[in-house]
């Protein structure tokens, strides 16, 4: 649900609810095909970072209360190893082919879409401080001119009003987009169950860290109501370096570096990444380990 999806969704206004309708025929059928021919104890699982952005609206929609059951699991990594991941696949940077198709700068989406705050310099922001300060006043004060920014902002943001943004800057930011529509749907699913509804929604926050040993992956299938095929499950972390019990990190990064090579992008310095981060941590005063 990436490509023109997304940017249908995130970068055209209206685009959210007038696709909905197509969205849920795409993704529900696509479900429905994978499981065609199963039995009834069957389920589908599917892994990506694009379901909070393109389609938990319409895969909730249309099987919250209608499926056996829906378990929604979040992940949680602290986010400097997160971007700093990124960074080494070349994510964000010019020649990547990932650009609106699975990722995006969130400073550039339709304002209705937004759940960060605009850049500070950049004509969204003047519009905004000029609204507050006309709700402020009771709209009797003409705003004329310029709106002064805060001294202290995310680096993330901090960048010169008619230039292009870094690309370490568009990395921390999505980082930040996605853990907050993450945030949002939770609490969508919490407010539909207060009123009755979803009932059969389950949401499961785990550790990745968690999941490099077999005593971890065994205990998330567990939460999610998993019940394992044990000797398979043994085998899959027997096979990753270091043995049963051993982490899966050299594996991951083995993928990582094909996918790197495979998607044109230059790896951005990873002290660039750090610092965007800390500075956002700092001026939005971020917990440090959120998702």
């Amino acid at each position: 649900m990436g490509g023109p999806v997304l940017r249908q969704v995130l970068f055209t206004t209206g685009g959210r609810a007038a696709s909905l309708t197509n969205r849920t025929a795409t993704k529900v059928g696509a479900m429905a095909r994978a499981l065609a021919g199963t039995t009834p104890g069957v389920g589908y699982a599917e892994t990506s970072h694009q379901f909070v952005v393109t389609w938990a609206d319409a895969v909730l929609g249309a099987l919250a209360d209608a499926a056996a059951g829906v378990t929604v699991v979040v992940l949680r990594r602290p986010p400097a190893d997160v971007a700093v991941s990124q960074a080494r696949l070349g994510w964000f940077s010019p020649g990547h082919s990932g650009w609106g198709v699975w990722y995006y700068d969130p400073a550039l989406v339709d304002e209705a879409e937004a759940v960060l705050p605009p850049p500070p310099g950049s004509a969204a922001a003047a519009a905004a401080a000029a609204a507050a300060a006309a709700a402020s006043s009771g709209g009797g004060r003409r705003l004329t001119g310029t709106t002064a920014q805060p001294a202290t902002v995310s680096a993330s943001w901090a960048v010169p009003a008619g230039s292009s943004r870094s690309p370490a800057a568009a990395l921390v930011d999505y980082n930040l987009d996605v853990a907050a529509r993450g945030r949002a749907l939770a609490a969508t699913i919490a407010e539909r169950q207060a009123a009755g509804a979803w009932s059969r929604v389950r949401l499961v926050t785990v550790d990745v860290d968690s999941l490099g040993r077999l005593e971890g992956g065994r205990a998330a299938l567990a939460r999610m109501g998993v019940v394992p095929d044990e000797a398979r499950l043994t085998a899959l972390y027997a096979s990753a370096p270091g043995g049963t019990g051993g982490t899966a990190g050299a594996a991951r990064n083995d993928r990582a570096e094909k996918k790197a090579r495979g998607g044109g992008g230059r790896a951005i310095s990873e002290t660039a990444v750090r610092r965007a981060l800390r500075a956002a941590e700092a001026a939005r005063g971020l917990a440090r380990g959120e998702e």
